[in-house]
């Protein structure tokens, strides 16, 4: 199957758009003959796309939860687990900026990650004292092998 993404570029201070996938399929014409057409299509309905070990941007996930929040104060700090709250603290929302996804993609994939077992979310004390969940590297994970 093909597919292709059309994204639309920000121009204003609109929201930002998320892109949307388009499947490349043959559909008939009434004289028997097939033409190509485009269908959009959510792959995040698909269960098959949300596999952690074949993402192609895993590692650049996994380094994005080991190294943190990177601005002002908070440098090395965790990413919190919340989806409400401040956008540069919150993981879903880095993920959405630097893989260009939805909120609610970047949560999938946030979501596909744990349940592998690959990041976790665990309690956190920073150091003015303030308690939250964020989200960690499961250190106890050891990735599924591959019997042939």
């Amino acid at each position: 199957m093909a597919y292709v993404r059309f994204y639309v570029p920000k121009q204003n201070y609109a929201k930002k758009q998320g892109g949307q996938w388009m499947q490349l399929v043959e559909y008939p014409v009434g004289n028997g003959e097939t033409r190509p057409a485009l269908r959009a299509v959510d792959l995040l309905s698909m269960d098959d796309f949300l596999d952690p070990a074949t993402w192609p941007h895993r590692e650049a996930f996994l380094r994005l939860v080991i190294e943190g929040r990177e601005e002002g104060e908070q440098h090395g700090w965790p990413y919190c687990s919340a989806t409400k709250g401040p956008k540069d603290s919150r993981l879903d929302s880095a993920v959405a900026e630097v893989f260009n996804l939805t909120l609610k993609q970047a949560r999938a994939w946030i979501k596909a990650f744990a349940d592998e077992g690959s990041i976790m979310e665990v309690d956190w004390m920073s150091p003015t004292r303030n308690e939250s969940k964020v989200w960690r590297i499961n250190t106890d994970f050891e990735p599924p092998t591959e019997y042939e």
